[in-house]
């Protein structure tokens, strides 16, 4: 048997900045992604090596978001 459980998020003000932010980076690289997949041909691999590159720029950014983008289908 599966349970579920729900938690409310009440975060205060730097809180609620910091989720829009993170939510705003993670809509863009993901945005950017499908761009270069459609447009210019880049293959997974490409782009998986170019996050790479990005992780060394981008050093407030999770190890796992990262991941899960360059893992999404598109």
């Amino acid at each position: 048997m599966l349970k579920a459980y729900r938690y409310k998020l009440e975060p205060n003000q730097s809180q609620r900045y910091a989720l829009a932010r993170t939510l705003d980076v993670c809509r863009e690289l993901y945005n950017d992604c499908l761009f270069q997949r459609k447009l210019q041909q880049v293959s997974r691999y490409e782009q998986s090596k170019q996050l790479t590159q990005l992780k060394a720029e981008f050093r407030g950014l999770q190890e796992r978001l990262f991941a899960s983008l360059a893992t999404r289908p598109g």
